[in-house]
């Protein structure tokens, strides 16, 4: 990893001691998201823009770095009046990750997991992004409409819940709805950068360990990589990991991206 990213940053997996209502919504597999508060202990950095591992970029969101709030996400689909926390712009302090982790320690969320945890620590204090920053398709709800209005203005899809386009596979994106089109994107960022480094001995870009997203976030952690890498958005080698890493300003996928002051 230290010959891929500039910086690797270990940081202790956070487990939810008491998942209920993690129970309650069948996603006992995320029993460690309170992992993603130790994004706030990151004050060597200005300003993190975090994305989940399971996202695939369109582009590059370099402008987020111009936000002038101390917290921003896109809003939650769906009810109730949420921001998901899958896409985050956030000044890393240690006020706010002793508050969070004093809740974690308590199993204070709503949900059991990091999303109801840090929209109920900034409910009064959090500025909202543009949906287009954190599109989550659903082979069960598709708005076509909007869809093909404002197709051109999304950033990021985000594939939340247990079905990842990994598990599905290919063959997922063979229709014509929208949900198949940005299932199909997926696919071709990962051929793209993933499958060409499969066959190259010696690449042209720099190539990752194969980081894989479990749970619908980076499981683990945080990173850090130089602006150039082009990355995969998952693979199978990282699945258990209790790592995590944090991500410089990369235009690619599943990574954390930071500013340093």
């Amino acid at each position: 990893l230290k010959t891929v990213y500039d910086y690797v940053l270990p940081v202790p997996r956070i487990r939810n001691e008491q998942p209920a209502n993690l129970r309650l919504m069948n996603r006992s597999d995320l029993h460690s998201a309170f992992t993603k508060i130790n994004l706030w202990k990151q004050t060597q950095f200005s300003r993190i823009v975090y994305i989940d591992a399971d996202i695939v970029a369109y582009r590059a969101p370099d402008e987020l770095f111009e936000l002038p709030h101390a917290f921003s996400a896109a809003p939650d689909i769906g009810w109730p009046d949420l921001v998901n926390t899958g896409v985050m712009v956030l000044v890393p302090n240690m006020g706010d990750y002793y508050a969070m982790l004093a809740m974690a320690d308590r199993g204070i969320s709503f949900d059991g997991a990091d999303q109801g945890l840090i929209n109920m620590h900034f409910k009064h204090s959090l500025n909202r992004l543009s949906f287009t920053y954190n599109v989550t398709p659903s082979a069960h709800y598709q708005y076509v409409p909007a869809y093909r209005h404002f197709q051109s203005s999304i950033s990021m899809v985000h594939f939340i819940g247990a079905n990842k386009p990994w598990f599905s596979g290919r063959n997922a994106s063979h229709g014509d709805t929208p949900f198949d089109e940005m299932v199909g994107r997926w696919w071709a960022v990962y051929d793209r950068h993933y499958r060409a480094q499969e066959s190259d001995v010696q690449p042209s870009y720099r190539q990752t360990s194969g980081q894989r997203p479990s749970q619908g976030i980076v499981d683990a952690t945080l990173a850090s990589a130089h602006p150039s890498t082009k990355l995969p958005p998952g693979s199978d080698e990282a699945k258990n990991t209790s790592q995590a890493y944090i991500e410089q300003r990369a235009d690619s996928h599943g990574l954390v991206h930071v500013e340093t002051p």
